[in-house]
């Protein structure tokens, strides 16, 4: 785990210094912190297993909150549509750039 910490800090700090490859070095960084969350949820799934003799149950697990979630997955739909919208008001819009100027 040590390690999956100093390559996150690693690519933080060269995301930083590199505006021009940041992208590339985001998504080290987001890898490497998916890494380390699911290694230390895995540590504590084994001390339940070991200490509880199970793995919690119920609605505080892997804390998935239904009232935190109701909001977002009510607006779905709507940002779902939006999205379309927009994406095909952009396609509507670079076909007009490519119509307009001249081939080369």
């Amino acid at each position: 785990m040590a390690r999956v910490i100093q390559r996150a800090l690693h690519s933080w700090s060269r995301g930083q210094r590199l505006p021009g490859e940041r992208d590339v070095y985001l998504e080290s960084v987001a890898l490497n912190l998916h890494g380390f969350y699911s290694a230390v949820e895995r540590l504590f799934e084994l001390v339940a297993r070991h200490v509880d003799g199970a793995l919690p149950t119920g609605e505080g697990w892997h804390h998935l909150v239904p009232q935190k979630m109701e909001p977002l997955i009510a607006a779905l739909p709507g940002v779902w549509e939006q999205v379309q919208a927009e994406l095909s008001a952009f396609a509507d819009f670079l076909e007009e750039l490519a119509s307009a100027s001249p081939t080369v």
